[in-house]
């Protein structure tokens, strides 16, 4: 059954509404959390700052710009800072419509764009105050206009091309590797393979370079602080698997949320699992029904983009450096909702009964991932934690941040209704001017040595304890302090704990 374009488009604008309301809802029910903590720090600073202050981020700077501007104009609050994400990442729908359309037809381009709506993983960052849609809505970009250079070779497509691979490479520090996805994937289409084609190809990459060139230095810094300040693991095959669960979005981005969700539905799991199953086998299929249907190699392009990028990072994570984590990976959901959606295609030539089944689980399934992400409790607390500093505290009491994102979003949430707090954290505050990359994680007892100094100016002190993993691995901050002052008390946030201390 052929769907009119008049339709299509209504379709369309429907979806994107869905989109955009299922990514706005309960948009602040939790906490800023520790990543959000680098976005707060970076939109305070000025434009010029953004762009060199690489002491503790290593994002570029174009996300950064938007959002302080963003805020600028329609104020600062949990809400707005992430409503720009909520708002590309609903925008990054009508896209998905876009590449479905050009690589397919209309069909597939409705069903790539209604799996992208209802994915779990995609509305868990877009309600985040992170680069994660942006990088996402332009990589999408940038292959939608690779896909019409290769259709027509008109000179406004290569400028668009070039135009959002610069914009890509200031969107996220992992852009290089998604660029040079993009790059694989056109060198890898034959049809390509032109003297004239090749030759516009290298000089909108040379452009890209180019502009790329003012932030370069920067990035080489970033790099090398990022690899002195953060340890990650090496990654093993098993968390290659779990990335590709939380892609495939069916469990929610958190799967251990999902007995808690369904509560009393809990004998449901099975279902949802098997459903998935389904859905990856689905993906694993497609080649040999694409074979039928004359799209082979376009589902093989397909392929190349959702698994070069989680290969490339995954040999680079064990061979080089560890920078392994989930959510560089998100831009992956583009390939695999088209992967899906072309499936299904096939599927209801087959039997449009088999294809009704399977959306009809596939949405049952996703209501309750989505249900299971809006009930969730899983981020750092730091706006409780906040709030009873501020009802706690007394008059010249002394806070001792333990991690310097702790201090920015206490000031965040405080929004200075305590002045006459003490503030610092450990071994500098993360307002004292300077570079040293030392300078954030305690990692010798003489990093905690000017606590002697700070501990004699209030008669309580209080240790605002998070991620000391990382930031206090060997607990030399709290050993001190329990060795050299009165604990009072102890009180327990999601993800932060706070230790009142006495002074002798």
């Amino acid at each position: 059954m052929r769907v009119k374009f008049s339709n299509s488009i209504s379709i369309l604008i429907a979806l994107t509404g869905l989109a955009l309301g299922l990514r706005l809802h309960a948009i602040d029910r939790l906490s800023i959390w520790f990543d959000e903590g680098f976005t707060v720090w970076k939109i305070h600073q000025s434009f010029s700052e953004i762009f060199f202050l690489t002491r503790i981020d290593t994002v570029p700077p174009l996300y950064y710009y938007l959002l302080k501007s963003w805020v600028g104009f329609f104020g600062e609050s949990d809400s707005t800072i992430r409503s720009l994400s909520a708002l590309l990442g609903a925008a990054t729908v009508p896209l998905i419509y876009l590449l479905g359309k050009t690589l397919f037809d209309i069909k597939t381009a409705l069903m790539a764009a209604f799996l992208l709506t209802l994915s779990t993983y995609h509305i868990q960052y877009s309600q985040e105050a992170r680069s994660y849609t942006l990088l996402l809505l332009l990589f999408a970009s940038a292959l939608y206009f690779l896909l019409l250079v290769q259709r027509s070779e008109k000179t406004v497509f290569w400028v668009g091309y070039a135009v959002c691979g610069t914009l890509l490479m200031y969107a996220h520090g992992i852009s290089l590797f998604y660029l040079t996805v993009l790059n694989l994937y056109f060198l890898f289409s034959k049809q390509t393979w032109r003297k004239d084609i090749l030759q516009n190809w290298v000089v909108a990459n040379t452009v890209i370079m180019v502009c790329f060139l003012p932030w370069f230095l920067v990035y080489v810094k970033q790099i090398a602080s990022f690899q002195h300040q953060t340890l990650l693991p090496t990654p093993t095959f098993n968390e290659v698997i779990n990335t590709l669960i939380l892609l495939a979005s069916l469990p929610p981005s958190n799967p251990q949320l999902l007995p808690s969700a369904l509560k009393s539905w809990a004998n449901l799991i099975p279902l949802i699992q098997c459903v998935w199953m389904i859905s990856v086998l689905f993906l694993f299929l497609t080649p040999l029904m694409a074979y039928s249907y004359n799209c082979f190699k376009r589902v093989v392009d397909l392929y190349l983009i959702f698994f070069l990028p989680i290969v490339m990072i995954f040999l680079f994570s064990v061979t080089l450096r560890s920078v392994y984590v989930d959510r560089l990976f998100f831009v992956c959901l583009v390939p695999l909702s088209l992967l899906l959606a072309i499936n299904l295609k096939f599927q209801s030539s087959q039997s449009k009964t088999i294809t009704a089944i399977f959306l009809a689980l596939y949405i049952l399934c996703n209501s309750f991932s989505i249900n299971a992400y809006y009930h969730s409790n899983w981020k750092e607390d730091y706006r409780s934690a906040t709030e009873y500093l501020i009802e706690n505290a007394g008059p010249g009491d002394v806070l001792i941040f333990v991690s310097h994102v702790g201090e920015i979003i206490f000031d965040w949430y405080s929004r200075e209704r305590r002045h006459d707090l003490i503030k610092t954290g450990l071994p500098e505050g993360i307002y004292d001017r300077g570079e040293p990359d030392s300078g954030l994680i305690v990692r010798h007892p003489q990093d905690v040595e000017r606590l002697n100094d700070i501990v004699r100016r209030g008669k309580r002190i209080w240790l605002f304890r998070n991620r000391t993993w990382t930031h206090d691995p060997q607990e030399i901050s709290q050993k001190w302090m329990d060795e050299h002052l009165y604990r009072q008390q102890t009180i327990d946030f999601s993800g932060i704990q706070i230790i009142a201390y006495q002074s002798p």
